[in-house]
């Protein structure tokens, strides 16, 4: 869905996106196949809020 949204962040360290109203940090990176298929591009692709992305190791526990 997000390549059809042209969001796919591939030559940049992270990018923050909006998705669906929300802030996230993204990043996608392209991989060698998927479950040996190679056919395609595939690619691997991340996506964490802003709302979370920055909670410190206290809160998470």
């Amino acid at each position: 869905m997000l390549a059809l949204l042209g969001q796919l962040v591939l030559n940049e360290n992270y990018k923050i996106v909006l998705f669906k109203g929300r802030d996230y940090l993204a990043k996608t990176c392209k991989t060698k196949g998927y479950q040996g298929f190679y056919g395609l591009k595939w690619y691997g692709h991340i996506m964490i809020s802003l709302d979370y992305a920055f909670l410190s190791d206290e809160l998470n526990s």
